[in-house]
C-alpha cells in the first residue's frame, strides 16, 4: 500500500531539514553549520562545522497530498502511499488505407 523511505541524518535538528515536492520529485535537503568560540585567556579558539545532505526521488505513483514524514533520534522516515492503479490501454489499431 505504502512505500516507506528512511534516511540517517544524525547531527542535524528538525529545523535544519527541508522537504518540498515540486511535481514528481520530492527534494529533502539538510544543512548544519555551527560556530564554537572558546576564550583559553591570551587567544580565541574559533571553529566552524558545516554539514549538509541534498537527496531528490521519484514521486510517480504516489499520492503526494497524503506524505507523512517524521523525524527522531536522527532518522527522518517518511510514508509514500501509492496511488490506485490506472489501467492504461497504449493499443491501438492502425488503418490501412
Amino acid at each position: 500500500n505504502a512505500y516507506e523511505l528512511k534516511a540517517e541524518l544524525p547531527g542535524f535538528n528538525k529545523e535544519d531539514i527541508n522537504l518540498k515536492v515540486d511535481g514528481d520529485t520530492l527534494y529533502v535537503t539538510a544543512e548544519h553549520i555551527d560556530d564554537a568560540n572558546e576564550d583559553k585567556g591570551n587567544y580565541i579558539c574559533r571553529e566552524r562545522r558545516s554539514c549538509s545532505y541534498q537527496r531528490c526521488f521519484d514521486l510517480s505513483g504516489i499520492r503526494k497530498n497524503e506524505i507523512n514524514a517524521e523525524y527522531r533520534n536522527g532518522i527522518l522516515e517518511l510514508y509514500l502511499p501509492k496511488s490506485d492503479p490506472q489501467v492504461i490501454d497504449n493499443s491501438y489499431r492502425i488503418p490501412i488505407q
